[in-house]
């Protein structure tokens, strides 16, 4: 397939591990977090979460999940940690983003 001048833009053909987002307050505060997200014990909140939701289902009490503010702080955790995901890389988004750049209805990066 010969190549179109008129639809000519850059691809992205591979790629490793996303980019630190514009907001994570510098190189430094952005290794601090992976070395949080690493350190983080999430099963062990994952498991704190699935106890509260199985007793509340066993009783149909909703005493039975607890403390409420600490169950929604390991939930916020947990939370925090799945939307933490410095190893994704989507080829694909990238694509759509050059596309959508190179045809004038870019956006914000």
């Amino acid at each position: 397939m010969a190549p179109d001048p008129e639809s000519d833009h850059p691809i992205c053909v591979a790629g490793r591990r996303a980019a630190p987002p514009e907001d994570c307050g510098g190189a430094w505060n952005y290794l601090e977090q992976l070395q949080r997200h690493e350190g983080h014990l999430l099963w062990q909140d994952i498991e704190t979460v699935a106890t509260a939701v199985e007793r509340f289902l066993d009783t149909g009490d909703r005493s039975a999940l607890g403390n409420l503010d600490a169950l929604r702080a390991v939930m916020a955790r947990v939370e925090a940690y799945t939307a933490f995901q410095p190893e994704r890389f989507d080829r694909q988004a990238i694509n759509a983003r050059l596309r959508q750049w190179t045809n004038g209805a870019g956006g914000e990066a």
